[in-house]
């Protein structure tokens, strides 16, 4: 709710610009917050049932009637001058660019635990760039919580992938590394851009060292959802394979050492996150092809 009063609020500096807010099921109260306010012609509020983050996503992009669709997380806060920033930063764009992407800074409730390696941050959804602005094809320089898509890119590669990203309790990720990776094949590029920044919050709930085994195991299980080589072979070899995987990625005499050291609380949950990951690999070339 914060996060759609911060857009309202800066609406009036960007002419032209819409919002449209995406209730995808939620339990926190949104819908009865939207309806206490008042009514604004520039805010379109839609309720649906808990179809899932690229669900949400791509039902925003449909509704939308400008050549550029921006994203914001409902746990993150833009920059004062986050939406007019991010305009100009489209209209600047050139035609190869489909998606441009700006710094994501982690909001903490109190300081980071003794614990959290500085290596796992980026699982709490932040990006930071040193070199000004860039442009790639093959590597996305944006993250979900703070992105805007060409319209015209969007609708060319169908949007987000409805098999991949969060829904319900799951953890699935990877939808916007799908998205760059189709969006590439068609020539396109994304661009990351350092003035339109947002703070992303960080939950308490994400600050246990069981959160992050949790969320690296389903990262490695979403790289395998739509993992052709795997769908294509026979239940038996693909069992077989992910057997292997597991025997060479988890049973590492280096990685397992680590995982015990529990002198060493940050050196053994970034180890145990490693093995959580290639856990969920394992089970995503098990079960590949599978709805999840």
């Amino acid at each position: 709710m914060d996060s759609v009063a911060a857009v309202v609020a800066q609406l009036a500096g960007s002419p032209g610009s819409e919002l449209i807010v995406i209730d995808d099921g939620s339990t926190d109260g949104t819908t009865r917050w939207i309806a206490s306010r008042p009514p604004l012609s520039a805010v379109t509020f839609v309720a649906q049932p808990n179809r899932g983050l690229s669900a949400a996503r791509n039902r925003g992009f449909a509704l939308a009637r400008g050549g550029w669709v921006a994203y914001l997380d409902d746990d993150a806060l833009p920059a004062p001058d986050w939406l007019r920033s991010l305009a100009s930063a489209c209209a600047a764009a050139p035609p190869e660019i489909a998606i441009v992407g700006g710094p994501i800074r982690l909001a903490w409730p109190h300081s980071a635990p003794a614990w959290l390696p500085a290596s796992l941050h980026e699982w709490l959804t932040c990006l930071e760039l040193p070199d000004g602005p860039q442009t790639s094809s093959s590597v996305p320089l944006f993250r979900g919580a703070n992105m805007a898509c060409r319209q015209t890119a969007l609708r060319a590669v169908g949007g987000f992938s409805e098999r991949l990203g969060r829904k319900g309790a799951s953890l699935l990720s990877r939808e916007e590394c799908d998205l760059a990776t189709r969006l590439a094949a068609l020539g396109f590029a994304s661009r990351y851009e350092p003035a339109p920044w947002i703070w992303h919050r960080v939950h308490p709930a994400r600050l246990h060292r069981r959160w992050f085994f949790r969320r690296l195991f389903w990262e490695g299980l979403s790289l395998h959802v739509d993992d052709a080589h795997a769908r294509s072979l026979s239940p038996l070899r693909r069992r077989a394979r992910a057997a292997l995987y597991a025997v060479k990625k988890i049973l590492r005499g280096a990685v397992i050492v680590r995982a015990l050291r529990f002198d060493r609380p940050a050196v053994q949950t970034e180890a145990v996150a490693e093995l959580s990951f290639h856990a969920g690999c394992a089970i995503g070339i098990w079960r590949a092809g599978r709805t999840i």
